[in-house]
């Protein structure tokens, strides 16, 4: 079992890692994708790096506080990109406040 003292971080990186696949199926619907092919491309990067963090974390491994910096990394640029989306729609301001 995780040791507890991850367990937020856990639930939060798994709960952005939804959030950012939501945004890059919500970017997919879309009618002109092309000019989303960075914001796509960053929500399914930073969901793969969450969910690999979360996945590190359960394992109490002496890798999770790099890939934690990882994983802020990747957020922090998912959330950079969506915010010059913002005015497309709601999934682009739940990713970035849910990243902030």
């Amino acid at each position: 079992m995780a040791n507890h003292q991850f367990q937020e971080c856990i639930d939060a990186c798994l709960s952005c890692a939804q959030v950012c696949t939501h945004c890059a199926t919500a970017c997919l619907q879309e009618e002109n994708v092309a000019h989303l092919r960075k914001c796509i491309q960053l929500d399914m990067e930073c969901a793969a790096i969450c969910r690999a963090a979360a996945e590190v974390m359960t394992l109490v491994s002496d890798f999770s506080a790099h890939m934690c910096r990882v994983c802020a990394d990747a957020c922090s640029a998912c959330a950079n990109e969506c915010e010059e989306h913002a005015a497309m729609g709601d999934q682009d301001q739940m990713l970035w406040s849910t990243l902030d």
